[in-house]
């Protein structure tokens, strides 16, 4: 599509996945009631982590593409037609040419994050059936993994915040 002459690009990129990764996991970990099985919230809750797992995966492969494409753009846009400093300088603000650790902590690491997001669904999800699982008792199935999920984000958290501080008290005690 042309405006006088000039190209107009009216396309307005969204990483879909990222917003997929946000509703994921409010609805699978809120598809199951409590009153089923173990097995059931076993599934849920593995199914809810490994999905926001996939999307955050997704969302950072298609945030690179779209850098490329920005990069791309930008060479082929450039007054520098060679491949000189003042055309890298231009354009090298479009990507990090040596960004692959953000990809491998993503690919490494990544369920942690997911578990942490999913942790907090599953904690609102609680709070929401407190008073049918308190009804349920001791016949309430999947309670022990439930808590794993509800509290290894807390106890994440808390190693997190710690480490500056462990890291301070080592440094005291170790020689000059």
């Amino acid at each position: 599509m042309y405006f006088a002459d000039m190209p107009i690009n009216i396309g307005v990129r969204i990483n879909i996945w990222f917003w997929l990764m946000l509703a994921a996991a409010p609805i699978l970990v809120f598809l199951v009631g409590p009153e089923r099985s173990a097995l059931s919230h076993f599934f849920r809750v593995i199914c809810a982590i490994g999905l926001i797992y996939a999307c955050l995966n997704l969302s950072i492969a298609t945030s690179h593409s779209f850098d490329w494409v920005d990069y791309r753009q930008c060479q082929e846009n450039s007054v520098h037609s060679d491949m000189s400093e003042k055309m890298q300088a231009e354009c090298g603000h479009h990507i990090n040419i040596a960004d692959g650790a953000q990809i491998s902590f993503a690919y490494l690491f990544g369920w942690i994050p997911a578990g942490m997001y999913v942790g907090i669904w599953e904690g609102i999800w609680r709070l929401r059936h407190r008073r049918k699982i308190r009804e349920l008792g001791d016949d309430f199935n999947g309670k022990w993994f439930s808590n794993l999920v509800v509290i290894s984000p807390l106890l994440l958290l808390m190693f997190v915040f710690a480490l500056p501080v462990l890291f301070r008290v080592i440094d005291m005690f170790t020689p000059n």
